[in-house]
């Protein structure tokens, strides 16, 4: 009997037979491969897959993460996060900028119309009927 399984151990185990079920395989080749990298037999890979594939299914997720999988979820999770900020800073961005260009609109919008009115009072000693806007 060899020395008991690290948490390490199970999960190789569990990742390499999880990938020979989905390929609806029983590759005796990938068993004497697991083996080798884990220097067990194949009947103790065999055994032991067994016992955990037989354990309830609370505790199997568990063993299938990981934690080097865990961590790179967070990593990917706070990268989305960073992402979603910087989008939320570039709409507030572009929202003020809005507004600032909806108040020059508003400025050069009286300037054109008091230039208009200039541009009528100056005309308007010639011809009375200018009107700025079109009648309807």
């Amino acid at each position: 009997m060899s020395k008991r399984w690290t948490a390490k151990e199970e999960k190789f185990l569990t990742y390499w037979m999880k990938c020979r079920e989905k390929e609806h395989k029983y590759q005796y080749d990938l068993l004497d491969w697991i083996s080798q990298q884990l220097n067990k037999s194949k009947e103790e890979c065999i055994q032991h897959w067994q016992k955990l594939s037989s354990t309830d299914q609370e505790s199997q997720p568990s063993l299938l993460v990981g934690t080097n999988q865990e961590s790179r979820l967070s990593d990917q999770i706070e990268r989305l996060e960073q992402k979603l900020n910087r989008y939320q800073a570039q709409i507030e961005k572009i929202a003020q900028e809005n507004q600032k260009l909806k108040k020059n609109m508003r400025f050069f919008e009286m300037m054109l119309i008091e230039e208009y009115h200039l541009l009528i009072r100056l005309l308007g000693k010639e011809k009375e009927n200018l009107r700025i806007h079109q009648q309807l």
